[in-house]
């Protein structure tokens, strides 16, 4: 549980420094003068709130918390035209790109994430997360409105693994107008026309069966 520590300020200070080593809430009342400046340095593990009232010209709050585990050190290698990475001591590279402007069908630029699915996706769908974390066809109706994740890698029957292309490229598209924008519409579609309902870009055209996945913000037409 954090302490409560109220600070009266009385008179006009040019300087205020705080420092604070446990977990705390600190009510400042500044009654009525000004503090020019409000230095608060707090060295914890877990929450700080601040509640400052009255006139205060500059604060300045510096947290320092425990440092953490240092994380991986990441390598790169140009393999032909294939620009690669792997954690360091890591045995598999994993192509990134294409040096060569081209797009190989094994290098994707992409984010892709694995669920179970509630019902048969096609590759290419729009999906969906349904409560239970699996993954249905996305509909752009306002009960969904945010539920949106990406698109279906690959085919999957209901209740097998899918790929999920969260963001970036994915060719599992046909019939698309290059340079154009796509908008998620119904039964997992999508469209290069400003659809009814919730209105939300799903990404933008590099080919006539690849997408630049650049998920928006959703938007319910009136």
């Amino acid at each position: 549980m954090s302490d409560i520590i109220n600070i009266n300020i009385t008179e006009n200070v040019e300087l205020v420094n705080i420092n604070v080593t446990e977990p705390a809430v600190l009510n400042i009342d500044v009654i009525p003068p000004t503090i020019q400046i409000l230095n608060i340095e707090a060295t914890i593990d877990s929450e700080l709130v601040v509640q400052i009232t009255q006139n205060t010209e500059n604060v300045n709050i510096e947290a320092l918390g425990t440092r953490g585990d240092p994380g991986k050190e990441v390598e790169f290698r140009v393999s032909g035209t294939i620009l690669q990475w792997r954690y360091v001591g890591d045995i598999p590279w994993e192509d990134v790109y294409d040096l060569s402007g081209s797009s190989p069908s094994n290098v994707t630029n992409a984010v892709v994430r694995s669920f179970v699915t509630a019902e048969d996706i096609i590759g290419g769908n729009v999906v969906m997360l349904d409560s239970s974390g699996n993954i249905l066809k996305y509909n752009n109706i306002e009960a969904n409105y945010g539920k949106l994740i990406g698109i279906a890698n690959h085919n999957a029957l209901t209740g097998n693994d899918l790929e999920v292309v969260i963001s970036g490229y994915c060719a599992q598209m046909t019939g698309l107008t290059v340079g154009n924008f796509y908008y998620a519409t119904t039964a997992g579609a999508i469209t290069d026309s400003i659809p009814s309902d919730v209105v939300q870009i799903i990404g933008i055209a590099l080919s006539a069966t690849e997408i630049n996945i650049q998920i928006g913000q959703p938007v319910i037409s009136i």
